[in-house]
């Protein structure tokens, strides 16, 4: 409570008002855990395990989040990143920091896939487009997928028909070759012989992108071009079995 700085004499009272303020308060703290051994009747010890927030680091969720965010989103560099860090008192290695930021981030990249998945169910269209771009020293393409509800960010080596299918279908493991897979085919003018063939397996399931193209090697699919075409086939019908609604045009435009 805060009282004005006077009080003219005779002056009455009138009650209060807020006067708001936010604050930021940045130190670092240690926590101890205590991990109890027991020896067990074979003689052998076990512990127990830390929280898996802590992804096998000895720096909790916090400062594992506030690390990634400087580094990604405010673009600040590791070696700034760290003095500042110690100036609040973290004790953190220069190789510690640099692991924090490279490594163990798989939750975050299956995140990524599912937001996708989600977004695309959830979305009446979409909006997309590509730019060349650099990765890790090689040329690429950096592809976008957004509407007024999410966006989506994909860095490969090319910007194909069966690229952008291959980011759609990114999150499922699984591929069948169904009757939307042939009606693809059929409707980009494939050669009617290999119509024929795919037919016969129609509905068949491949566990994973390496179990496709080695069955294309089985039956004889060859030509880079062929082989484009009914990997962009499979993956269209493997994107409606997941209950997409994709339209293709004769142009050969997917959307």
């Amino acid at each position: 409570m805060i009282a004005p700085c006077s009080i003219p004499e005779g002056s009455i009272r009138q009650g209060r008002e807020p006067f708001y303020v936010q604050e930021l308060e940045i130190h670092a703290k240690s926590i101890c855990y205590w991990l109890e051994k027991w020896r067990t009747p074979e003689g052998n010890i076990i512990r127990g395990v830390p929280s898996a927030a802590l992804n096998g680091h000895h720096f909790g969720p916090k400062i594992q989040a506030f690390i990634l965010h400087q580094y990604f989103a405010c673009g600040v560099t590791q070696p700034q990143l760290l003095e500042f860090l110690w100036d609040i008192g973290v004790s953190i290695s220069a190789g510690e920091l640099s692991n924090l930021i490279t490594k163990g981030h798989a939750p975050f990249h299956q995140e990524k896939d599912e937001l996708l998945a989600t977004g695309i169910r959830c979305s009446r269209y979409l909006q997309t487009d590509d730019t060349g771009s650099r990765h890790q020293g090689q040329n690429g393409y950096c592809t976008v997928i957004t509407n007024e509800l999410f966006t989506w960010f994909g860095t490969t080596g090319s910007k194909s028909r069966e690229n952008f299918l291959t980011l759609l279908h990114r999150p499922y493991r699984t591929y069948v070759l169904n009757a939307d897979a042939i009606h693809y085919l059929s409707e980009h003018k494939f050669a009617r012989k290999w119509v024929n063939i795919l037919k016969q397996y129609q509905d068949v399931h491949f566990l994973s992108e390496k179990a496709w193209r080695a069955f294309m090697d089985d039956i004889g699919l060859t030509g880079s071009r062929n082989r484009q075409r009914a990997t962009e086939a499979m993956l269209y019908g493997s994107l409606m079995n997941h209950g997409f609604n994709l339209v293709t045009f004769s142009d050969g435009a997917t959307v």
